[in-house]
């Protein structure tokens, strides 16, 4: 990646919330920041993840488990899938153009629940990559 730095990997929470609403919004996934992994990736290749995400998918669940995600499509509704068009700041987070931002509607009361007691506290991109 020519001329651009890496940089380290930073904590992501929930950007947002809209309490009445019961929308949360944030990061998925930011350019050119180490994921807790370390891996990292482009804008061009968050963009194509978050299109190929809403086109082959679309919905979310809760701490990576396949089954559950399929059980709990109906828990959380994914609303809003953008890429942050400039830097900025979305909630009190600083955000990097190009960073992959979600809102989730919360329709479980459980989860809601989670979210304000903070033991959800953001997004995960869950997947493999080639590379």
């Amino acid at each position: 990646m020519p001329d651009e730095t890496i940089r380290k990997t930073r904590d992501i929470k929930i950007a947002k919330q809209d309490a009445e609403l019961r929308v949360v919004y944030g990061i998925v996934y930011e350019p050119n920041t180490a994921d807790s992994d370390g891996d990292w990736a482009s804008v061009e290749t968050i963009q194509r993840a978050a299109h190929g995400f809403l086109r082959e998918y679309g919905y979310i669940g809760v701490e990576h488990d396949n089954q559950q995600v399929i059980e709990k499509a109906q828990d959380i509704s994914v609303v809003e899938s953008f890429l942050f068009p400039f830097d900025g700041i979305l909630g009190e987070q600083q955000i990097t153009k190009g960073t992959w931002i979600l809102g989730a509607k919360i329709l479980n009361d459980f989860i809601w629940e989670q979210i304000q007691k903070g033991e959800l506290t953001g997004f995960s991109m869950h997947g493999e990559a080639v590379v």
